[in-house]
């Protein structure tokens, strides 16, 4: 049997859209176990300063997209 990892809208969104950590990681100045951490962990939440990082990197694949969309 095998279990799947439960994502965060965080890592659904990269899932979705075939975002690379390594990429997202370099394009954020956000290390790559941070990333990973906020995308498999449904009840982490980044600091403001991360997500605006992180938010002005993916805004290259959706223009519209705000931290509510991958936050709660």
């Amino acid at each position: 049997m095998v279990v799947k990892n439960s994502r965060s809208k965080f890592g659904k969104f990269i899932d979705r859209h075939d975002i690379k950590l390594d990429w997202l990681s370099k394009k954020s100045k956000i290390s790559k176990s941070t990333i990973c951490s906020l995308a498999n962990n449904k009840t982490k939440n980044p600091t403001m300063n991360t997500s605006k990082r992180i938010i002005r990197a993916l805004r290259e694949y959706d223009s519209t997209i705000r931290m509510d969309d991958l936050w709660d």
